[in-house]
């Protein structure tokens, strides 16, 4: 047959012809040999006599069609090319011409088939690539795979795809091979080598199908060129990484930069105090106050730009704690009045009377949001009035309340085209708003994305010289009624401080606060001093700076825990940092520090943080009542701490600073925790094991003692204690016998504790 059949043609014939009802053969009559035939004429061939078969041959003629019968049969040969001829035989069948001219169109439909598939295959952009499943040989190929690889069609056949790969390629290439022809179909991608050397990524689609006659699979392929998509992807890559420096870098950026503007703020501020403190003439109090309101005006800018940064991130998280509506409100008109009075303007409020008692939400978001608009409001309006409105706009969904809160002024106005950028960073109206009122343009901006973050968005309808409205829709839901702590004036006892602060304006400033409040004051410039400090020494409470030469705050907290004295080891540690994101007050809290207070150091916030001191002070002074023997059932003489205490303050602390979300997320890993410590304990007890009772006992204080259970943690130190000491094996014996009940009891309090905040 002819050289350009292409192999489906031949596929797709030899199937045809094989399922003839006449005998078909390929004859070579000058060589006298059958090429090929299908079964029916091998059975008429096998059949004929010798004399008959060499008449056969003479009969064929390679010029002309010649029809003869042979053993009752009607045979028609046609000439074919290079001395071959096509033959049709019937065993006297009268039908026989027109089924030959029946199977003559039906080749010439084939021949127009395959025509039109390779037509569809080289018209295709996709390369196409068929091999034996066999062999591996490539058996047909289509133009475009040529131009993708660089060869020639005669060139690729007979190869076989691993030919075209290297490397660990090659291995790709074999697997996905077998792959395809064990599962149907399979897609991948691998990088063929081109005839010239480079080498192209390209991705393969393609299936196996069985071939009848040669009783075999075979499987083809169609390639895209993919050099594209993976440009693409390596770009986006080197951009994503790109993206994460640039972020890491700003971070690092905004950490330092708080750190180097909160250090000086807090000895800038912390002097006016100072300096505030004494007697003044009108003249130099007007002049230190007008100081430590530029120092707050600065401090507000710093903390605008961290949050905006924070919310940029996606790393603000939103409280959900119940508040009172009327009390906010109340709150941000007690606030304002007195800037409102300066300017003699009028503030007024007004609450919508159906308004539940309670909702639940951010109370300290939605305040900073209300705050800016106010402070927007009271900037830009010279006479007139300001209005903060809370209106019930109905129930939205899952019974929660919808609200709108509201702040109009008679103020100048803004103009349409330009309102959509009052939310933009360090965005004005026009340049004259910023020479006129001052301001940075960051309140609206930070506002913006506390709002959307809130799930809603801050409105504005306003026009020049007519004042503004601005306006926020809320859905939430109803609050829950919680036991308040009613506000007393903060009194904390005289203590002895020790102080940390490598900072010697920030020295003079700590020292000279805490003096004035009576306290005595003991100062260090470093970590490792403040260790040696309070190793030698007896202190209330450690002031602790977070960045410090030679040891930082973490490092020392990490010393002063693994003192040998349990009662100094566990002395409280107030970070004092100008570093104050959610990370870097978790890793304060994480070393074992009680306490974080940012710089510069809040008043109020010192004070409490003081107070909290005290009780601890006072609680370890208390002497611990005896149990009684049946209590215990031997020893009668020996204390144990009760499980079930809980240190309030601790948990308090923990739950504002970390989110009652959060803080449970860490509370629920802790238990079999505990109880596994508690096992080993009691284990290591039995086997009389002192060193690793004391190291087991020691871990338990720490991480009990860290999340409020005093009561467990005076327990394992009481353990920790009596296993370095070498005390009593009978009373040590008894304590980590009753270690697991006590683990228990504590466990107990703590779950109590959790239901009592939800």
């Amino acid at each position: 047959m002819e050289e350009t059949l292409g192999a489906l043609s031949k596929t797709a014939l030899a199937t045809f012809f094989a399922a003839s009802p006449l005998g078909v053969a390929l004859a070579d009559f000058q060589n006298r040999r059958i090429l090929w035939s299908n079964s029916r004429f091998q059975r008429l061939f096998n059949s004929l006599v010798p004399g008959d078969a060499e008449r056969f041959f003479s009969l064929l003629s390679g010029q002309h069609r010649h029809d003869f019968t042979l053993a009752n049969s009607k045979i028609t040969s046609v000439p074919h090319d290079q001395g071959c001829c096509l033959i049709w035989a019937s065993g006297g069948m009268g039908d026989t011409e027109r089924r030959l001219e029946d199977y003559r169109e039906m080749e010439e439909v084939l021949r127009a088939s395959e025509e039109r598939y390779r037509t569809i295959i080289d018209s295709t952009s996709e390369g196409f690539w068929m091999i034996d499943g066999a062999t591996r040989v490539t058996i047909d190929v289509n133009q475009s795979l040529c131009d993708i690889l660089g060869y020639s069609r005669e060139d690729m056949l007979g190869m076989k795809p691993s030919d075209f790969v290297e490397g660990e390629n090659q291995q790709i290439m074999a697997t996905q091979a077998d792959a395809i022809l064990q599962n149907g179909r399979c897609d991948f991608d691998v990088d063929l080598k081109t005839r010239d050397g480079r080498s192209i990524p390209c991705h393969f689609k393609a299936a196996r199908f069985y071939d009848p006659l040669l009783q075999a699979l075979q499987a083809f392929a169609f390639i895209t060129d993919i050099t594209p998509r993976k440009e693409a992807e390596r770009a986006l890559k080197v951009s994503k990484e790109e993206a994460e420096a640039a972020a890491k870098a700003r971070a690092e950026f905004l950490a330092v930069m708080s750190h180097e503007i909160r250090t000086p703020m807090n000895g800038v501020m912390g002097m006016t105090r100072l300096l505030l403190d004494l007697p003044l003439g009108e003249r130099q109090r007007n002049c230190a106050e007008t100081i430590q309101h530029a120092g707050e005006s600065l401090m507000g800018l710093l903390n605008d730009i961290l949050d905006l940064s924070k919310v940029e991130a996606g790393k603000l998280v939103l409280e959900e704690i119940s508040f009172n509506p009327n009390q906010l409100i109340g709150e941000l008109r007690q606030l304002m009045a007195p800037r409102a009075a300066e300017k003699k303007l009028q503030l007024l409020t007004r609450i919508d009377s159906g308004l539940p008692p309670l909702l639940k939400g951010d109370p300290s978001r939605l305040r900073q949001v209300l705050l800016n608009l106010l402070s927007n409001a009271l900037k830009f309006t010279e006479r007139g009035s300001i209005t903060l409105s809370l209106d019930s706009l109905g129930r939205g969904e899952r019974h929660q309340v919808r609200l709108r809160f509201s702040v109009a002024d008679t103020g100048i106005g803004i103009a349409p085209d330009v309102q959509e950028m009052l939310f933009s960073e360090f965005a004005q109206a026009d340049a004259s708003i910023a020479r006129r009122f001052g301001g940075t343009g960051l309140g609206l901006a930070i506002s913006a994305r506390l709002a959307e973050a809130m799930g809603s968005k801050i409105e504005i309808s306003s026009q020049p010289g007519q004042g503004s409205l601005f306006w926020i829709d809320l859905e939430m839901p109803l609050g829950e009624t919680v036991a308040l702590n009613q506000a007393s004036p903060v009194s904390v006892p005289p203590l002895t401080i020790l102080v940390a602060e490598d900072n010697a304006i920030n020295r003079q400033v700590i020292s000279g606060i805490l003096e004035n409040r009576g306290h005595t004051v003991h100062l260090v410039e470093d970590g490792a001093q403040a260790v040696s400090a309070l190793d030698m020494g007896h202190f209330d409470a450690v002031l602790m700076d977070g960045w410090m030469p030679v040891m930082d705050g973490i490092e020392a907290t990490r010393q002063i825990r693994k003192l040998p004295s349990a009662l100094k080891a566990r002395t409280p540690i107030i970070a004092m940092t100008a570093n104050v994101s959610e990370e870097d007050v978790q890793s304060y809290l994480n070393a074992g520090m009680n306490d974080v207070l940012g710089k510069p150091i809040d008043l109020e916030a010192l004070d409490q943080a003081l107070l909290r001191v005290s009780k601890h002070t006072k609680e370890e002074s208390l002497p611990q009542a005896n149990p009684s023997s049946s209590e215990l059932g031997q020893a009668p003489a020996l204390a144990l701490p009760s499980g079930a205490l809980l240190d309030n303050d601790i948990l308090l602390q923990l739950r504002d600073t970390l989110g009652l979300e959060r803080l449970e997320e860490g509370l629920s890993a802790l238990p079999p925790h505990w109880r596994e410590r508690a096992q080993m304990i009691v284990e290591a007890g039995r086997q009389d094991d002192r060193t690793k009772l004391a190291r087991l006992a020691h871990d338990l204080k720490g991480t009990s003692g860290s999340f409020g259970l005093a009561g467990l943690a005076d327990y394992a130190q009481s353990i920790e204690v009596m296993a370095r000491n070498g005390d009593s094996g009978n009373d040590l014996t008894v304590l980590t016998e009753q270690l697991e009940k006590t683990v228990e009891q504590a466990i107990l309090a703590l779950d109590s504790w959790r239901s009592s905040q939800k």
